[in-house]
């Protein structure tokens, strides 16, 4: 808020340089409050705000680096030691980070990083590094300055431990942070850093940065990088294939070079399926060129071919290619394709006709793919039923339901499987009276995978769902004697809103986590034990044993989200329990949430995406416990930089 105390001190100021703040007022940037004003009252009376947060933050960031050239620079020191972690001001740093190109600003450029890179630095680790990211992108997309090399050099490191992390949470923190940039990751320096780590002889780490390197936007690679990705096309490891047709993708239409699109045509030839359909998508991001109609059509010939292999793979293939393989031929093609002798032939079109279902003629595909649903083989059954669901609304009639009731009845368990499937995915739409009926009976099926989905499919309905006797079937479900369906009861009640909630069955699921707990088994128990997280008088009950088996799980599973989670939620439990267990769980999710953690005095600084927070305790003793966990976790990662490079030489 711009008041008119600050309006007429900034008139004062400007009085020497000739401004007229009158104009400055009327340049777009700044609204008044009282836009019905007339006469003769004077603009600077009135009280005004930033049109766009954008240009508040530009303008703190000048004001910023005007203070830091100053001889009152001990000011804006103070300000970036006590708010560089904090996300209100994220902004203002990148902004600030810019502003250092130009020439007004040169003279700051030292003082700005060796602060930012100073005490107090992040305990945890990843925040700073993220705030790191941002700023120096900005920085070198304005100048080349010696001071960005060690910065890039101190990104690097965490690139090495996160590219080669089993975890997704820790991963993706770096990878949304990379995504948001503009010039860092077309940087000689980092893209050798990636070549460096595509050396790795260990198949496991190889495959890992291949990952890591397939979810970032490089469109501007080194001849170096860009000669690696596409001889990892032939690769004897599929992963490392299937993510190189990613990762040249990625790199857009300036690599859409004629050897790249002849290597990329040959891998739709290979024999695994998720490399080809890798190897189609990456030719559709490449644009035009890599979508020719000789293309198209030897892939709508290839329908008519002497070997079913090759059928299927062509069916797949237009599948992937989406709309712009979606030609009249194409169509009538997959529609004749659906009839194939083959059954694996059959379902490929199905699926096909499913990806291209906005450009399909619905009236004409319909009537084929409910003949579909009666085939002699499940599995086509199974994929006529999922295109239908891909239909979307066109689909969801009053002629398609009742067949995905029918096949609830199906002897074939797959099949009853994928039918409530696609009644879940259809969601609210399908929450009729009749499909809830036959949804409860599901949850009984003899069948576990059916129950599971049954379970699944319910708790998607919605509210409309939430009847007693629905109810009262997941509350039995959890009592199942297989593990898998009592986790897909806990998750569809809390679905289920409100009414279906029940503290109890949150109580049971925590008391569960016993023995190995693998991603396969347990992934779905993420939503439900994140709600009794949630929950202070909860977690306060948990014994020491039950942390542990909490604190294993969570470092087992790759995918769980802990957003919801306040670090300062979990920290309190910590010291009003006095549980031990509990430092290494607070300190491991403050790396996986990405939050900043330094320390002031006797006091914690905590920085998450909401600002920041300061926190003590009348107990210093498991305050200090508290520090030395989050200062643990650091040496321990920073050690396996060490063994990193060490195993690499």
């Amino acid at each position: 808020m711009l008041t008119p105390a600050i309006l007429n001190e900034a008139k004062d100021d400007l009085k020497s340089v000739a401004v007229n703040i009158a104009q400055t007022l009327k340049m777009g940037i700044l609204k008044s409050y009282d836009d019905t004003a007339t006469g003769t009252q004077n603009q600077t009376e009135k009280q005004y705000y930033f049109v766009h947060l954008s240009f508040q933050e530009h303008f703190a960031a000048r004001h910023l680096l005007n203070i830091l050239k100053s001889i009152n620079n001990n000011i804006a020191i103070n300000f970036i030691n006590n708010n560089k972690y904090n996300q209100r001001f994220h902004f203002v740093f990148v902004f600030a980070a810019g502003l250092l190109a130009q020439s007004h600003y040169k003279s700051c450029i030292d003082s700005f990083w060796s602060t930012f890179q100073g005490e107090p630095l992040d305990l945890v680790g990843i925040k700073h590094t993220k705030i790191v990211i941002a700023c120096v992108d900005e920085f070198i997309g304005q100048t080349t300055h010696p001071q960005s090399r060690p910065i890039q050099r101190s990104i690097s490191k965490w690139l090495e431990f996160c590219a080669s992390h089993n975890t997704d949470a820790i991963r993706q923190h770096l990878i949304e942070s990379l995504q948001q940039t503009n010039c860092l990751l077309n940087t000689t320096f980092i893209q050798s850093t990636f070549l460096k780590l595509l050396e790795s002889k260990d198949p496991n780490k190889k495959r890992d940065v291949s990952r890591f390197i397939s979810k970032l936007q490089i469109t501007e690679p080194i001849p170096r990088l860009q000669s690696n990705i596409l001889a990892a096309l032939a690769d004897a490891d599929s992963v490392v294939r299937r993510t190189a047709c990613e990762t040249l993708g990625n790199f857009g239409e300036k690599a859409a070079t004629n050897e790249v699109i002849a290597a990329l045509v040959n891998v739709m030839r290979d024999d695994n399926y998720y490399v080809r359909s890798a190897a189609h998508a990456a030719l559709g991001i490449l644009g035009e060129r890599a979508t020719t109609n000789e293309v198209i059509v030897a892939l709508r010939d290839a329908l008519r071919d002497s070997a079913s292999r090759v059928r299927w793979g062509a069916c797949k293939a237009l599948g992937n290619l989406c709309d712009r393989a979606a030609t009249n031929e194409v169509i009538l093609a997959l529609l004749d394709a659906v009839r194939d002798d083959d059954g694996d032939v059959r379902c490929g079109a199905c699926q096909a006709l499913g990806k291209l279902s906005e450009k399909v003629a619905t009236n004409e595909v319909i009537p084929v793919l409910l003949d579909a649903v009666h085939d002699g083989n499940s599995d086509v059954r199974w994929c006529a039923r999922e295109a239908l669901e891909k239909l979307g609304e066109k689909a969801a009639t009053n002629e398609v339901i009742p067949v995905l009731l029918d096949a609830l009845r199906d002897g074939d368990s797959d099949v009853r499987c994928g039918a409530c499937e696609t009644l879940g995915n259809l969601g609210e739409r399908a929450a009729r009276n009749e499909v809830i009926t036959a949804l409860v009976n599901a949850v009984g099926d003899v069948n576990r995978n059916v129950r599971r989905e049954a379970c699944e499919t319910l708790g998607k309905l919605g509210e409309r769902a939430a009847t007693n006797e629905v109810i009262a079937a997941l509350l039995n479900a959890m009592r199942d004697g297989n593990a898998d369906v009592r986790g897909d009861a806990y998750e569809a009640l809390g679905n289920l809103g409100e009414k279906a909630a029940t503290i109890e069955g949150f109580v049971a699921l925590v008391n569960e986590l016993s023995g190995t707990i693998s991603d396969a088994d347990h992934i779905y128990l993420n939503e439900c034990l994140v709600r009794v997280m949630c929950s202070f008088d909860e977690m306060k009950q948990l014994k020491s044993e039950t942390v542990e088996k909490l604190f294993y799980f969570i470092r087992n599973v790759t995918q769980f989200d802990l957003t919801p989670i306040s670090l300062e939620h979990m920290s309190k439990v910590f010291l009003d329990s006095g549980i031990v267990r509990w430092l290494g769980l607070v300190a491991y999710v403050a790396l996986l949430q990405g939050i900043a953690v330094t320390v002031k005095g006797s006091c914690i600084w905590i920085y998450d995406g909401k600002g920041s927070l300061e926190f003590n305790s009348d107990r210093p003793e498991l305050l200090a416990s508290l520090i030395e966990a989050f200062g643990n976790q650091k040496s321990a990662i920073e050690c396996g930089w060490s063994s990193m490079q060490g195993s690499d030489n």
